[in-house]
């Protein structure tokens, strides 16, 4: 959130491929008529990763809430008192991705691995 003298002046999206590998980063903003959109139009990133709905099934299955929507907030700019904030050194793509991706990948391929010995696959 981008603020001035504690008033929100604008929203900044992140690049949420830093995630997952490129051949899983797809076009997922969109136009308020429900077309996508591109990132020459709105200034800002517009892809991000997915998960297939095989695997949100699964997951939801064994009570894993991996595919619910999930939304994080920094913020930049400044107070109503003129003080800098500072959660914005926090976001993710402040972050190395290759940190990031063994990160996930590595909680997606325990929920798998969770999902196979629940319903008995692989033993």
């Amino acid at each position: 959130m981008d603020v001035e003298d504690g008033i929100v002046r604008g929203i900044a999206w992140d690049d949420a491929c830093v995630f997952c590998e490129k051949s899983q980063c797809v076009a997922n903003t969109y136009n308020f008529d429900g077309t996508l959109a591109t990132s020459e139009q709105i200034n800002q990133p517009v892809n991000g990763c997915y998960f297939s709905v095989k695997e949100c099934v699964g997951f939801q299955k064994t009570g894993n809430t991996a595919c619910d929507l999930k939304l994080y907030v920094v913020w930049t700019g400044t107070d109503i008192d003129g003080k800098s904030l500072l959660s914005s050194d926090s976001r993710f793509s402040m972050f190395p991705p290759n940190r990031l991706q063994e990160n996930v990948q590595g909680q997606v391929n325990n929920m798998i691995d969770s999902i196979k010995n629940k319903v008995g696959i692989g033993n």
